[in-house]
């Protein structure tokens, strides 16, 4: 397998988790700045501990020789974005999702952050809009 492989896989994974976390998501709520800084911040970590554990398991389970190398490789990079990857950016694009809402932006702003030279700048920016108001519905 090749490198085109690896990326088409990690393609995959992005916009298969970018669209279950955002356009799956029609409960209104709202994420607060700092609400969202540590839910970020969690899942980021969660995920990155998650990565080194099912790699660790996959190293010690997995007999990899000099003839499977590549293969034996690939198998584990497609294991860990499915593991991982899938349900732990749904969550994180989810949390930017909500954060968009009490921003004031829409939602679908989210999709931004699916650009892999824009997502730093991204998560960081929505840190700074402060909450807008919700609005107030009145009945006449």
């Amino acid at each position: 397998m090749s490198t085109a492989a690896n990326i088409a896989v990690a393609i995959a994974v992005l916009v298969t988790a970018t669209y279950f976390g955002i356009a799956r998501d029609h409960t209104g709520q709202r994420v607060k700045r700092l609400n969202y800084l540590f839910a970020v911040l969690f899942i980021m970590l969660a995920m990155w501990i998650g990565t080194i554990v099912v790699s660790l398991v996959l190293a010690t389970s997995i007999e990899i020789t000099e003839e499977n190398f590549e293969q034996t490789i690939l198998i584990m990079q497609i294991v860990i974005n499915f593991l991982i990857g899938i349900p732990g950016l749904t969550a994180l694009y989810r949390i930017v999702s909500m954060r968009c809402r009490d921003a004031g932006y829409p939602p679908r702003l989210a999709y931004l952050g699916a650009i892999p030279l824009l997502q730093l700048f991204y998560f960081i920016w929505l840190l700074f809009p402060a909450s807008k108001a919700e609005p107030v519905v009145t009945s006449v």
